[in-house]
Order: C-alpha cells, then sequence, then structure tokens
C-alpha cells in the first residue's frame, strides 16, 4: 500500500539549512519528520545546522567567510561530503541555487519540481 502523502507547498521554513528541501521529503510528507528547522536537537552528524544557527543564518548559502563554499570544513567534512554521495545530492548546484534564487526561489523551485535534493547529473 502506497503511503498518503501530502501536497508538497512552497515554503521557505522548510529549506534546510544545508542543500536539502524538506518540504518534499517522504517523512516530512507523510508527518513523522517536522523538517530539519523544527528539530529540538541537532543530530551529531549535522555540523552545517549548529553552525548556521550560531551565526543567524537561514541557509549556509548565507556565509560569507569563504569565496568558495567548498572551503568550508563543516560543509565539506568528511560526514556531510559522505551524505551528499550516499543520496547522489549535488550539494555545490543547490548552495548556488540558493545563492542566486533566495531561499524562497529555491523553495519554490524544489516544490515545482517535486524534489527534496539536486540530483547529481
Amino acid at each position: 500500500m502506497k503511503p498518503l502523502m501530502r501536497e508538497i507547498k512552497i515554503n521557505k521554513d522548510l529549506v534546510s539549512y544545508c542543500w536539502l528541501y524538506c518540504g518534499a521529503c517522504d517523512k516530512y510528507l507523510n508527518k513523522k519528520c517536522d523538517g530539519c528547522k523544527k528539530l529540538k536537537k541537532t543530530p551529531i552528524w549535522c555540523t552545517i545546522r549548529d553552525c548556521c544557527i550560531k551565526k543567524g543564518y537561514l541557509n549556509c548559502a548565507e556565509c560569507q567567510d569563504f569565496d568558495d563554499i567548498r572551503d568550508c570544513k563543516k560543509y565539506n567534512g568528511f560526514i556531510m561530503r559522505s551524505l551528499g554521495n550516499l543520496c547522489g545530492s549535488d550539494r555545490f548546484s543547490a548552495t548556488k541555487l540558493i545563492q542566486v534564487e533566495g531561499i524562497e526561489g529555491f523553495a519554490r523551485y524544489m516544490a515545482k519540481n517535486k524534489m527534496k535534493r539536486i540530483n547529481r547529473s
């Protein structure tokens, strides 16, 4: 039996701190997760979330500490790279899209295309 799923809506609050759109995630759509921004505690493997919260960023794409986000040890550390590779995500393209289109534009693009991540081509 196919699980019931809610409509994918445009919501900038469902853009994770890294490169994902929680609004199109199966766990979120099936009410098993409220999304990254509503977690009470940061998962031990997620270095980006705590950094963004500490700096007051909605997403790591807002960070101006690096000319190239790939130079950030939190963004490009072993665990985050591994998670991106495991799920086949093009983390850099997602980050660039957020920088160009803004959080709202990214949410709109991801919801319209029913995507929780931008896949590597």
